[in-house]
């Protein structure tokens, strides 16, 4: 039996306390900003929310929750992932955005099952290699943390289909980045980029692309190749003049250019929006 997703009052905690099989559920959250919820299929919680519950730690009773497949931990304060985080064997949706993260959570790369993570908002320094190992990944959210570099294992998740990235301090990108076959969605907005690799144009699925605020002084041709591209965002770049292949672009309908000091656009079509 599936229930619908409940509002947290007194008899829902005491309920989700009984799930969980604790007595203290009610005294170690804070409820004043956000309502929690949850939602149980066969008497096992497989969603929950918790955000802005102000969490200074990972609650250890959730570990209780075998069945858990959707966990939102946003805006708390934690700052530290145990590994015990591996008991979630079905989790496939981990928000972990506003908190007080300052390493990515390794424990996190044996989600074997995760589709979706969102680590937005911390203090995070570097990417491990092993990100690899996270195959079924489907959206990936680290923007504004302080990252400067991305590894190359990033290219391997070949399901990725947003990849957010905005307000860090990424120099360069991976040189094959391009091998992100089912990406769709690319955005890098106000990171410190002076150019992108070629293999930029074997992203032929890709709708959005958002390059805003870098340090871009020039564009490669292959960018021509992007058969699915609809919104690109250029502005607030040192770019002088655009590769004649984007006039190849036919699907591409919003481009936004201000703010550089451009010498050279190509004929572009009627139906692009400056």
């Amino acid at each position: 039996m599936k229930y619908r997703i409940i509002n947290f009052e007194k008899q829902i905690i005491r309920r989700l306390a009984d799930l969980i099989g604790v007595t203290s559920f009610a005294t170690e959250i804070d409820i004043t900003r956000h309502q929690p919820s949850f939602e149980a299929e066969g008497g096992h919680i497989v969603k929950l929310d918790l955000c802005e519950c102000k969490l200074s730690t990972f609650p250890e009773y959730l570990f209780n929750l075998r069945f858990l497949e959707w966990l939102d931990l946003t805006q708390n304060l934690i700052a530290y992932i145990p590994d015990s985080i591996v008991q979630f064997k079905y989790l496939h949706f981990l928000s972990l955005g506003s908190n007080q993260l300052k390493i990515f959570p390794r424990a996190i790369l044996k989600q074997s099952a995760l589709h979706v993570l969102n680590l937005s908002d911390n203090q995070i320094r570097y990417i491990p290699n092993s990100i690899n190992k996270l195959k079924e990944l489907e959206h990936l959210a680290l923007n504004r943390n302080i990252l400067s570099f991305l590894p190359r294992s990033i290219s391997n998740l070949t399901k990725l289909k947003n990849l957010y990235l905005d307000d860090n301090r990424l120099r360069f990108l991976p040189r094959m980045i391009g091998n992100l076959e089912s990406l769709e969605n690319f955005s890098l907005i106000n990171n410190l980029l002076k150019k992108i690799p070629k293999s930029i144009g074997n992203l032929h699925k890709v709708k959005f692309l958002a390059l805003s605020k870098n340090s871009l002084v020039s564009l490669p041709h292959a960018i021509g190749n992007m058969i699915s591209l609809k919104f690109l965002w250029l502005d607030n770049n040192n770019l002088r003049k655009l590769p004649s292949s984007i006039s190849n672009i036919k699907t591409l309908r919003k481009l936004r250019l201000d703010h550089n000091p451009l010498d050279f656009v190509p004929p572009l079509p009627d139906n692009i929006c400056l």
